[in-house]
């Protein structure tokens, strides 16, 4: 019998969602390449366009164990105190429990820049706003040209504002992400409600427990579980393998060692 590679991969992405929480989007690992994004406006509930928030990676040494740190919300956090006490005693181990300070933005997701616009927008259909994490580089660049122009306007739906995350680097820990606005067009009518009606980011974030926290920390594994038709396939929640694809856009040298994109063009 043949494989079907897209049941896979749905298995894999909802699995992959559960790190976040059931029903929650986070988008935090990008593709190596083009990542093309439209922000939407600010929830009238936020005080910011963005959420920020702190989150603890590789805990216990497994590949998915993501969360966020509990310490704001709950006033406490098991893998922060454990990250102090091994601090305390002089190990190394205490630096990979720090919690990053990460910047949650609702946006939509259009791709690498490849795809047809109506293609794209089938997909930004099916998949929804999502939680776009951005580590404090990205997010100043961003911010900044929003202060000081060259962003577009967020506060204007149509005139709105996209952006190209171009990344480079295929393990965590030689990474990088490049910031560059990109020419927004009138988003099309079919997902002008869509993009009108984004989420209160704080009122949908999940949480471990403490418990699950602790298992965490001993290498366990650990997912939040699914629930009935709330499971995440195709949802949009980061993708832990990802592709490798060949850049595509204006290419110019940032003056260092690495080839960068300045220019792409998006879909709307």
């Amino acid at each position: 019998m043949k494989t079907n590679l897209d049941s896979l991969r749905e298995a894999y992405n909802e699995s992959m969602g559960n790190i976040w929480g059931v029903g929650v989007k986070i988008k935090a690992k990008l593709d190596v390449g083009n990542n093309l994004f439209r922000f939407a406006p600010q929830h009238p509930n936020m005080k910011l366009l963005y959420h920020p928030v702190k989150a603890h990676s590789f805990v216990g040494g497994v590949k998915t164990n993501h969360c966020l740190c509990t310490f704001e919300t709950h006033g406490h956090c098991v893998i922060c105190e454990r990250g102090q006490e091994l601090l305390q005693q002089g190990s190394a181990e205490a630096d990979k429990l720090q919690a990053s300070k990460k910047f949650l933005y609702n946006v939509v997701y259009l791709g690498n820049g490849t795809e047809q616009p109506a293609e794209v927008i089938k997909k930004v259909q099916k998949e929804g706003i999502v939680q776009l994490m951005l580590g404090i580089l990205a997010h100043n660049d961003m911010i900044k040209g929003m202060v000081y122009g060259g962003v577009g306007d967020i506060t204007d739906l149509q005139a709105g504002c996209t952006a190209n995350i171009y990344r480079e680097g295929t393990e965590w820990n030689n990474t990088k992400y490049h910031f560059y606005p990109l020419q927004a067009k009138p988003v099309p009518p079919e997902l002008l409600q869509l993009l009108s009606n984004p989420p209160d980011i704080p009122s949908i974030l999940q949480y471990h427990s403490d418990e699950d926290l602790v298992r965490m920390l001993s290498g366990q594994p650990v997912f939040f579980p699914a629930v009935g038709q709330q499971q995440i396939a195709n949802s949009g929640t980061p993708n832990r393998q990802p592709a490798v694809r060949q850049p595509v856009g204006t290419l110019q040298n940032d003056g260092q060692t690495n080839t960068v994109i300045t220019q792409i063009t998006s879909p709307f």
